[in-house]
């Protein structure tokens, strides 16, 4: 295997990116077990060309991959923050050889630090503003040449401000958890105002001993205000379109618990498979948060959004990972429904979509999809 990713002659990469390479393609191997890259891209559902450039060098993974990988591994606080610092460091390194080598190079180039490349739909880094703007700026001439100058200072910045990046991560995804039961909007932040009221059942809370979850979940409880608590609160939501039908992750067939397991209404009947447990997404509040499977508890609620949110993309079961498309307005949902006997929509972190169970042939088994939110029936849950 060699170390050295295709490229023009000369275009040797850096220390800090044959680093992080050597650290990132043990865990693609790991991943893929006999199958290879093509079973690791199914894992984690990238493409296999993505996987193929990232693990040859030819590109460098973004952020979000990196803690998706992570998840799917289960790695450790630690070795999240030590992959995220190479990860930086190499980022930079990359760019600042490819600034220097060929000078000529679009500054979209430099964002990934490799010659242009296809990126899978809502998979690629935003490129860097600063940077375009110094690509025709008379003085960044100057400000690269300190730059290069000053070179172990300017590289250890970035891997500062990125461990500080990622402790703030860490810090949303793995909080110390507030009281389920008595969530709270958090501060200086209003819900979406939903379109249309309808009545509703009573909340239907479950408490669940500690001791019966997981204990990578258990953990995550056993912090904050919650740290002496012997239960915790499970969520069944059941439409007002058919009030006998609840948000179910199914626990049959090839897909049960696993990926790509997609998230169905079902008869109510209050099983683990229909109850949902929030955990904390924003610091200072309750409103944002994970929705975990007390059936499958390593699995969280997650709206497709490959290719971006949009009407229709499916919901479904997926590791749980730092990312907008499990973040659900669960302390929104609360505070309306148990303000009274009525029910709300549960919105997603884009407050124009929210869960909505097809009106059309609503049944058993009937798919649950994200659409933007009108007053229908079939869009509220209590």
């Amino acid at each position: 295997m060699t170390e050295r990713p295709p490229g023009q002659a000369g275009d040797e990469p850096a220390a800090p990116e044959l680093e992080f390479a050597r650290r990132w393609r043990p865990l693609i191997d790991r991943v893929g077990g006999d199958g290879g890259q093509a079973r690791a891209a199914k894992h984690l559902n990238w493409t296999t060309s993505t996987v193929s450039r990232d693990y040859k060098g030819e590109t460098l993974p973004t952020e979000e991959r990196l803690f998706q990988l992570a998840s799917a591994l289960q790695l450790s606080h630690r070795e999240i923050l030590d992959l995220t610092v190479l990860l930086r460091r190499a980022r930079t390194a990359r760019r600042e050889r490819i600034r220097a080598s060929r000078p000529g190079l679009p500054p979209s180039a430099l964002t990934s630090g490799s010659p242009p490349a296809a990126e899978p739909p809502g998979q690629a880094g935003a490129p860097h503003a600063t940077e375009a703007a110094d690509a025709d700026d008379p003085a960044a001439a100057g400000r690269w040449a300190w730059f290069r100058r000053h070179r172990a200072l300017a590289v250890g910045l970035p891997v500062t401000a990125a461990a500080a990046v990622v402790a703030v991560v860490l810090a949303l995804t793995w909080p110390a958890s507030p009281a389920p039961a008595r969530p709270t909007a958090a501060r200086g932040q209003s819900g979406p105002g939903a379109r249309g009221s309808f009545p509703g059942a009573s909340m239907q809370a479950v408490a669940i001993p500690v001791r019966s979850l997981t204990p990578a979940l258990a953990a995550q409880f056993r912090e904050g205000r919650t740290v002496h608590a012997a239960t915790v609160a499970g969520f069944v939501f059941r439409n007002h379109e058919a009030g006998g039908l609840c948000l179910t992750a199914p626990d049959t067939g090839p897909q049960a618990g696993q990926n790509h397991d997609r998230v169905v209404v079902s008869t109510c009947h209050g099983s683990p498979n229909q109850v949902w447990i929030p955990l904390q997404w924003e610091v200072d509040g309750f409103r944002y948060t994970h929705l975990v499977s007390q059936r499958y508890q390593s699995m969280c609620l997650n709206a497709d959004n490959l290719g971006g949110l949009a009407n229709g993309r499916i919901v479904q079961l997926w590791n749980c990972y730092p990312a907008g498309n499990e973040a659900w307005d669960f302390g929104g949902w609360h505070a309306a429904v148990s303000a009274g006997t009525r029910s709300y929509p549960l919105f997603a972190r884009d407050d124009r979509l929210c869960l909505d169970a097809d009106k059309w042939d609503l049944r058993d088994g009937t798919q649950v999809r994200i659409w933007t939110q009108y007053p229908a029936a079939n869009q509220f849950w209590s």
